[in-house]
């Protein structure tokens, strides 16, 4: 956990207007630890949304 923390909050540099700015919030766009955050927060949005879904609005079938 804490090399993901590490990575996250160094990793995130970016030159605008020639200022020299840090990502504040989340994974960089383009860093190779971004795809395996989306794939997790996914995943967790996907079981609760299903969870606490209404019977009526689950869906029959789930694929991603």
């Amino acid at each position: 956990m804490k090399l993901f923390e590490f990575i996250c909050n160094n990793t995130a540099h970016i030159i605008f207007d020639g200022t020299i700015m840090q990502h504040k919030f989340g994974t960089a766009m383009g860093s190779p630890v971004s795809a395996a955050v989306a794939i997790v927060y996914m995943e967790k949005l996907e079981q609760n949304s299903l969870r606490t879904a209404s019977v009526s609005c689950k869906p029959r079938l789930w694929k991603r």
